[in-house]
């Protein structure tokens, strides 16, 4: 009998969750922990800075207010990536916002009709990005006490997305975009009221996501999964001359970005230039967290999961490859 590949994740998937089901029992103070550690995350730091901007970007497309402002970028996103003019705000909003405000407005342009799901594709491949908050502030001082090497991280970081767009400018050109461009008007009690229902709705969401990867994180490390997954990393990096200690990073930043930040933070002897080229890749990559937080609006679109992995991973190779530019320099 042979098992469908949708079939076998969803296997797989169930195993998972049954062991850590199983861990959480035996184990409840520990898991607790790594949960309260995740709420923490949420609530000090991405709360404060992701609310208002869902607020009011949903208030910026519900208003089709978007469209004159946008106009002063929309030729050079035009030709560089094939977009129309309300891309740009998704551009600028999401490099000050960062995760997962960009999706999060591709989803309300695509709702709005102002849009289509090709569009949708292009747009997100040059605005899934971090913001300044999160690489300056809560990377490059926080964590590795060196504002200077954050601001060179948030530089490698825009650099990155932008050559990423460039590569799916050509992406669904050939479809023919017959969408309705009217947004009708709404009361601006039923704007609000709507603006505030979808941001408190939109928040949460991220707030689970956080605390489920943090949750998971501390699940690969109690049950030793990260450290067969570390083992063979180690060899692969040794011969790229990159200490073993940065494996536990990549690993914990594929899964949540904070975690693989902290986790580089963490080493005895910081190699400044492994750090930011590792750091480079797991910020762009994004993670499992960043990935459920923006796939939650993009499916709206018709996006499908494979393309969003498939762009992501050519952000985080393009990134990469920036980073070891400027740091051989």
């Amino acid at each position: 009998m042979i098992i469908s590949s949708a079939k076998f994740a969803k296997l797989l998937l169930g195993v998972f969750v049954i062991a850590l089901m199983l861990c959480f029992s035996f184990n409840p103070a520990t898991y607790m922990q790594a949960t309260y550690q995740g709420v923490v995350v949420w609530t000090t730091a991405v709360l404060p800075a992701l609310f208002p901007f869902f607020f009011l970007t949903n208030i910026l497309t519900t208003t089709n207010i978007l469209n004159k402002p946008a106009s002063f970028l929309s030729r050079p996103l035009r030709f560089f990536y094939n977009t129309p003019k309300v891309s740009s705000i998704v551009f600028v909003l999401s490099i000050i916002s960062g995760y997962p405000v960009g999706a999060k407005l591709i989803s309300d342009l695509y709702k709005s009709k102002q849009i289509d799901k090709y569009e949708a594709v292009r747009i997100n491949a040059f605005t899934s990005c971090s913001g300044p908050i999160f690489i300056i502030g809560t990377v490059g001082t926080k964590m590795l006490g060196k504002p200077d090497l954050g601001l060179t991280l948030f530089l490698i970081h825009f650099l990155g997305a932008l050559i990423n767009g460039f590569i799916y400018r050509n992406y669904g050109k050939n479809f023919k975009n017959n969408i309705n461009t009217f947004v009708a008007e709404q009361p601006v009690k039923d704007i609000l009221g709507n603006a505030i229902k979808q941001s408190v709705l939109s928040i949460l969401i991220v707030g689970g996501y956080i605390a489920i990867s943090f949750l998971i994180c501390n699940f690969l490390i109690e049950t030793n999964i990260l450290k067969l997954i570390t083992t063979p990393l180690s060899c692969l990096l040794k011969p790229l001359g990159i200490q073993t200690e940065f494996a536990n990073g990549i690993v914990l930043g594929i899964t949540e970005i904070t975690r693989g930040c902290f986790e580089f933070s963490q080493l005895s002897t910081l190699d400044l230039r492994t750090v930011t080229i590792l750091c480079s890749f797991v910020i762009s990559f994004g993670g499992l967290s960043v990935m459920l937080q923006s796939m939650t609006y993009l499916k709206e679109c018709g996006i499908k999961t494979k393309i969003y992995l498939l762009q992501k991973l050519t952000q985080a190779i393009s990134t990469t490859t920036v980073a070891f530019l400027i740091t051989t320099i």
